[in-house]
This record gives C-alpha cells, sequence and structure tokens, in this order.
C-alpha cells in the first residue's frame, strides 16, 4: 500500500521537498482525507467485520490513489531522462516506504514470539515482506484472506505493499512508452476480466497476486493521464461516488465482485471530480482527516499487528478496544515521526545513489536478524508448553481391548537388534485368519491406537501400531536411521496380500523439505519395497488443523491470556475455515489420488469430513461439547475413534476386508 503524497521534487541531487507541503501546487489535501477513509474502513473490518463487511475494500482505494500519485508524479518530471527517472522514482520509494516497514517487521517478529511458539511462517512471511513477496508467499500457504488463520500471522496485511511493489518493478517503463495509454488500458480490462474469472475459484491467487489487481492501480494511472494533460476534472456531483463506495462497503459480503469493482471506480471518480471549495472537498480537508491521511502507511503498518498480538493474548473485546486503538495510533504517530518522516526528508550520503545503495543491505541485514531471532528463540515463547489441554490425550494411551502399552511402539522402545521381532508383538493384536492393518507414520500415527483398538473390538483385522515422533513415512532426508522402522517391519512380517501398511504423517509432505517432488520419490520408492513385500499401502490424507487447540494455541491459559479474556469462541466452538483447510493441503491430495489410480495396491483414505465435522461447513473440533483434539494437528482418544466407522467402511468398500454381517 504506497501511500506517499503528491509531491514537490527535488530542487538538487537528493534534495527532496516536504510531500505534503502545503506550498505545494501538486499536493491536494483531499486526497490525504481519502487515505484517512480508507484506513479507518480498513481498521474497523479487522476489528470487527460485522460493523463494517466491505471495510477491507479500504486497500483498494488506496492502490487506486497509488496509481494516480505515482502517475502524476512522472507526468511532472517528464523531461528526466530514463535513468534520471528511475533513479528518482526507486530511491524516493525506498526512503518512503522501507525504514518504517522494517522497523515493523523486526520489532512485531520479536514481539510475537513471546506468545507463538511456533512463529516460522509469521517469520518467513515478515521477511517476505521486507522484499516485497508477502504477497505470493501467502498464496503459496493457500491463506483465505478472510479465515480465522489470518488472524494469527502479524504480517498478513503486507500482501498489499507486495502488489504495489512489484507494480513498481515495471511502471516506469510502462508509462514512457509511447502507446501508454492504450497499453494500460488493454492490460486493466485483461486484469479486471481475471479477477472476476478466478475469484470464485481461487481466492487467494485473485485477491493476492498482482496479475489480478493490475486494473486497480490502472484505473488510477488512467485517471491521472486523463486529467493531467487538460487540468480538467470530472464532471460529476462528487457525493454520487461517495454514496456507491459507501453502500458497497456495506454489501461486500455478498457481492464481493460488484463491489470491488464499485469501490475501485467511484474512488477515481472522487478523486477526478472533488472541486476545491466544495462540501465533500472540506470534509476530506480537514485537520484531522488530512493528519490521519499523513500518517495512514504508518497506521496501515501497525494496526494489524497490534490487532494480531491482541487475537494471541487478551482478544479483542469491547473493554479492550481503547487499549488497542491507543497503541495502534501511538504506534502509528511514533513511526511517522520518528521514522517515516525523518528518513524520507533526510538527505542520505551519496544522495539517490547512496539511497540505493545503502536500501539493500539494510532488508537483507533486518530479514538476517529475524531469521537469526527465529532460530534461536530470542526472545523465547514466554508461556507454558504445557498448559491445559483436551482431556483423554493419546500419549500414555493403554488399548482398550488388547491392554497394548503406546509407550511400547515408538520406533527407538522397538529397536533394530534380534529382540526386533518380540518387540514387535508387543504392538500387535492378532485375529486368526483377518488381514494385518500396519499402521506406521511420526507422531500422527500414535494418534491411530485407539481406532485400531476399535477395528480389532471389531473383529474386523489384525492390528499393529508403530510410530516414531519426528519420522514421516517415507523418511525425509537426513532423518535418522530408526526413522527406517517401516522397511524393517516389511521384512519381518509374513508376505501375503492380506497384510496392509498404513500411513500418517504430518500435516504437509510439501512442508517437510519444500518439495512435494522429493516426497512423491521417496513414497514411490517405498511402494516399490512394499510391493516386493507383497503389502498393499493406504495414506491416510491431512486432516483439518487448528491452531486455537492445544496447550499453546489461543484457547490455552496462559499468564498473558486468562480466561475472562479468551475469545467467545474458545468457550461456544473453534471454527477453521473449510476451504482454506482443502486448499492448504491440495498439491499433495491431488499427487496421492493421482497415484492412487496408477497403482492397484496403493489406496488414499480422506479423514477430512470425520474431522471437520461434516461434509459441509466450516470445520470444528467440538463434539459433544469437547474438544478431539489435543493440539492443532493431533487427536485425542474421542478424535481417533471417530475415524473409526469411515475407516471400516473404506476398508469394506475396497474389498481390503470382509464386512461385518
Amino acid at each position: 500500500m504506497a501511500v506517499s503524497s503528491i509531491s514537490t521534487f527535488e530542487k538538487a541531487e537528493g534534495a527532496l521537498a516536504p510531500s505534503t507541503s502545503v506550498h505545494s501546487k501538486a499536493y491536494r489535501k483531499d486526497i490525504d482525507g481519502l487515505r484517512a477513509i480508507a484506513v479507518i474502513s480498513v481498521i474497523i473490518n479487522h476489528l470487527y467485520s460485522g460493523v463494517l463487511p466491505g471495510g477491507y475494500l479500504g486497500v483498494d482505494v488506496f492502490f487506486v490513489i497509488s496509481g494516480y500519485v505515482i502517475t502524476l508524479s512522472f507526468e511532472r518530471t517528464g523531461h528526466l531522462s530514463l535513468r534520471q527517472h528511475l533513479l528518482q522514482f526507486y530511491s524516493r520509494r525506498i526512503k518512503r516506504l522501507v525504514p518504517a516497514l522494517l522497523a515493523m517487521v523486526l520489532i512485531t517478529s520479536a514481539t510475537v514470539r513471546l506468545f507463538n511458539p511456533e512463529a516460522m511462517v509469521s517469520t518467513l512471511t515478515g521477511m517476505a515482506s521486507i522484499f516485497g513477496f508477502a504477497n505470493f508467499f501467502l498464496f503459496t500457504q493457500a491463506i483465505n484472506y478472510f479465515g480465522a488463520s489470518a488472524q494469527l500471522n502479524p504480517f498478513n496485511h503486507t500482501w498489499s505493499l507486495g502488489v504495489e511493489e512489484q507494480f513498481y518493478f515495471f511502471f516506469p517503463f510502462l508509462i514512457r512508452w509511447q502507446s501508454r495509454t492504450a497499453a494500460l488500458a488493454i492490460l486493466s480490462a485483461a486484469s479486471l476480466l481475471m479477477f472476476i474469472a478466478t475469484y470464485d475459484t481461487n481466492q487467494p491467487a485473485a485477491y493476492f497476486l498482482i496479475p489480478f489487481r493490475f486494473w486497480e492501480l490502472g484505473i488510477g494511472c488512467l485517471l491521472a493521464l486523463a486529467t493531467s494533460k487538460g487540468g480538467g476534472s470530472l464532471t460529476i456531483n462528487a457525493a454520487i461516488p461517495i454514496l456507491a463506495a459507501a453502500a458497497a462497503m456495506f454489501l461486500a459480503k455478498d457481492y464481493p465482485i460488484v463491489c470491488t469493482v464499485v469501490v475501485v471506480i467511484s474512488t477515481a471518480m472522487l478523486i477526478g471530480s472533488v472541486r476545491h471549495g466544495t462540501v465533500v472537498y472540506r470534509l476530506l480537508s480537514n485537520r484531522v482527516a488530512s493528519y490521519v491521511g499523513k500518517i495512514s502507511y504508518s497506521l496501515y503498518l501497525w494496526h494489524w499487528p497490534v490487532i494480531c498480538i491482541s487475537h494471541w493474548t487478551v482478544g479483542i473485546h469491547l473493554w479492550s478496544l481503547p487499549l488497542q486503538i491507543a497503541a495502534m495510533l501511538l504506534l502509528s504517530i511514533a513511526s511517522y515521526h520518528l521514522i517515516e518522516n525523518p528518513f524520507r526528508r533526510t538527505l542520505w550520503i551519496g544522495g539517490r545513489w547512496g539511497v540505493l545503495a545503502a536500501g539493500l543491505p539494510l532488508m537483507v541485514a533486518t530479514a538476517f536478524l529475524i531469521l537469526l531471532g527465529q532460530r534461536y528463540s530470542i526472545p523465547s515463547f514466554s508461556g507454558d508448553k504445557t498448559a491445559e489441554t483436551g482431556r483423554g490425550v493419546v500419549p500414555g494411551y493403554v488399548g482398550k481391548y488388547t491392554k497394548r502399552k503406546l509407550t511400547d511402539c515408538s520406533a527407538v522402545s522397538i529397536g533394530s537388534d534380534e529382540g526386533f521381532e518380540r518387540n514387535l508383538a508387543k504392538c500387535t493384536a492378532e485375529l486368526s485368519g483377518k488381514p494385518k492393518l500396519i499402521f506406521v507414520g511420526d507422531s500422527h500415527a500414535a494418534d491411530m491406537f485407539p481406532m485400531a483398538e476399535e477395528i480389532y473390538r471389531d473383529g474386523l483385522a489384525s492390528v499393529l501400531n508403530v510410530f516414531q515422533t519426528g519420522c514421516r513415512t517415507p523418511p525425509i532426508v537426513g532423518e535418522p536411521d530408526y526413522c527406517k522402522y517401516p522397511q524393517l517391519i516389511m521384512k519381518h512380517v509374513s508376505s501375503n496380500d492380506r497384510n496392509i501398511l498404513v500411513i500418517r504423517n504430518n500435516y504437509s509432505p510439501r512442508r517437510l523439505d519444500g518439495s512435494l517432488t522429493a516426497f512423491s520419490h521417496q513414497l514411490e520408492e517405498l511402494l516399490s519395497e512394499s510391493d516386493k513385500a507383497g503389502l498393499k499401502v493406504i495414506y491416510v490424507l491431512p486432516a483439518p488443523k487448528y491452531n486455537k487447540v492445544g496447550p499453546t494455541g489461543l484457547c490455552s491459559r496462559q499468564w498473558y491470556r486468562p480466561d475472562w479474556a479468551m475469545s467467545a469462541e474458545c468457550h461456544t466452538g473453534i471454527v477453521e475455515d473449510r476451504n482454506e483447510q482443502l486448499a492448504r493441503r491440495r498439491d499433495v491430495t491431488d499427487y496421492l489420488l493421482g497415484l492412487s489410480r496408477t497403482r492397484s495396491s496403493f489406496f488414499v483414505f480422506d479423514p477430512f469430513d470425520a474431522l471437520c465435522g461434516g461434509p459441509t461447513g466450516d470445520c470444528t473440533p467440538v463434539r459433544n461439547g469437547r474438544v478431539v483434539y489435543r493440539d492443532d494437528s493431533h487427536l485425542t482418544e474421542e478424535g481417533s475413534e471417530i475415524l473409526t466407522a469411515p475407516f471400516e467402511a473404506f476398508l469394506s468398500s475396497h474389498g481390503l476386508i470382509t464386512p461385518r454381517s
């Protein structure tokens, strides 16, 4: 989100005149007022979307303003050479945007670690935002901007900076092209059509990526080109676009595409139609609105970290709102007056070239500091990692019907010496003449133990449960040798087509080593070994994750989160966005389902609907008033038993067991 005002330009190399100088003919107070409305709309929406459902469209207002402002800036310096233009443009962007951003990311990344022991995704988002790629990173994480998980990442809002900074990469070249107006019109039209066509089918792409957002900046550019040459304005009543945009912000939840288009067009119409001395001009240019507009960049930077850290701690309540709003304002004012303005106005050593030479090293150094802080937990998590969690947890579990002990069934406990078969027998429950289900995987495979007991009780199959925390099946590169225990098991069990290897791993293999391709090679090697051993293989697909559940989740009691301060959701029902959960696992799901269609001995079981709470609607871990997860991804005993019926039905439908008569 660029919020630089239309400004006078350098009178000498490296000397930047104040961008908000009232003596500058280019400066328009009403645009600062429009920025104020935009940022306040965003904050209201982020604090409580029910008050202003379309307040998030304030970011779209900023996009239009940005396109308009930077185009006028270029028009007024058309006498400069391309080299001078580029040098001026990029040095001003660095001075304007980077110092305040670096300060926010560095301080916020350290603060959030105090309350979130699993802050890696936040850290990576913050680092990506420094280099203008937060939007792309969030897209790769399949984040739903409107989903519950978005509240947990303090850098989720920096996606808009990424969109604008990517626009800046090619804008200076496009605007100097002789056919620029036609090019902008064509590209904007194509971008708008892509946005409309993609929004319902791939919301993260339509929301986060520059090809689907170009049209908003492009409309601002076209407005500037249309009005700058003749110096005129649009002949419409400025109240009309204001009313249209206001209506759109209240209807956006039901008509997001239409309302986005209405807000963008209304913003352009308003910028182009406001006349000095009118009521609308006076409202937009009053002292308060103008000041909020001036600090809007810093206010945008800091509002979301305050909200996010509030979610991690005391939550957002009516009693806490005054303190949280005060924190936003104080941080924003400090950022504007102590960082943003001084760095923008100060003459850097080496002038514009000095800005470019210093900018990248500062960005790299900040990213390195953030990474070091995450790597060595500086500062470390301040809460209790053993805080209250769900009842009936799997660790320490003893089989209801077989009396097998989970503690005997880790790969490390079983070992790999001559006692392997004897130790393996402790984890086995045999039924004569029945197929054998061999459950393996990391700590999530341990969650299948109670379900295996139910299958044994029902007389459907023999069961063998082995797991090892931190060991995925197949093992990933660099894991200890004992992680290869599934291969040892395959050598020790009898070779027959009634043995079935059941694999359950961590949430998504592509997050383990950064490559789904690497995982696919390892899995297919394992399948070749299982074929030789005469085993069929079932892979259990990723289940929903619940970030608010467990000892370190948002619904655990901590010194900074007493029971009375917890979100009402912790007491009335935790919810995660269904579509976001499905999107996050889509790549590995598509791969595994495709593999099952090409290999007759490989099957895929999907526990998603059972652990989501049904085939439709958002997901919840609450069943009959009890949470069936013990942390964000591990199941309680009850959670495991929920899978019994669908898993038995799956085995029966694929002819892997003989159904009960």
